[in-house]
């Protein structure tokens, strides 16, 4: 392998964390517990589709060792990474508590993996292949909807969440989310609502 492709085959591994809210699917049973109580099975369902988003976001900044955004959006790169890295861990440490959390399983059936596995593919191999301002707004635009999904999904587990300390993790994770998803629509509409919003 030549040099320019070993390039891209590492860019395209990089790369394909920002999208991976779409990717991957575990079948692995769940916890017997969670079986037995249908809401505490779908709840499990609902970390799981959190946990994996997360941990696939974790490494978006991960970019930037071979990309180069324009300032603004690399250090918003950096802390969406940072943001899911925290988050992540933190689930998985609620996740050992009584009652135990799996995050095995999303409960997904199999088209919707692959069709989420042909969008990340993609979405992926457009932004190893993009620069300047359209490398700015695909990226963007990937953060966008991970951001998006990571603040609803957080809502919604929460609404059903029985553990006061769980809910209360999943009701700020949802916030925090929200805030930065709001800094990524910033940045998109500047270019067209002129410059951003002072805080």
């Amino acid at each position: 392998m030549n040099t320019h492709a070993a390039c891209l085959a590492l860019g395209l591994c990089i790369i394909l964390g920002l999208t991976a809210c779409q990717t991957s699917n575990h079948a692995s049973p769940t916890s017997s517990a969670s079986t037995a109580d249908p809401a505490a099975h779908n709840r499990d369902h609902g970390y799981a589709l959190l946990y994996s988003t997360l941990s696939d976001d974790s490494d978006v900044d991960k970019v930037l060792i071979i990309k180069r955004p324009a300032q603004p959006v690399a250090d918003l790169i950096k802390s969406i990474g940072e943001f899911c890295r925290n988050a992540r861990d933190n689930i998985k440490n609620l996740a050992k508590e009584d009652p135990a959390i799996s995050l095995a399983n999303q409960g997904l059936p199999q088209p919707e993996v692959d069709t989420r596995a042909a969008i990340s593919s993609d979405t992926s191999k457009k932004i190893l292949f993009a620069g300047g301002k359209d490398l700015e707004f695909r990226l963007l635009l990937t953060q966008h909807e991970a951001l998006n999904y990571i603040s609803h999904t957080a809502s919604a587990i929460a609404e059903s969440e029985p553990r006061e300390n769980r809910k209360r993790f999943l009701s700020q994770l949802s916030k925090d989310a929200a805030a930065l998803h709001d800094r990524v629509i910033e940045l998109l509409e500047t270019p067209y609502t002129g410059v951003p919003k002072s805080k």
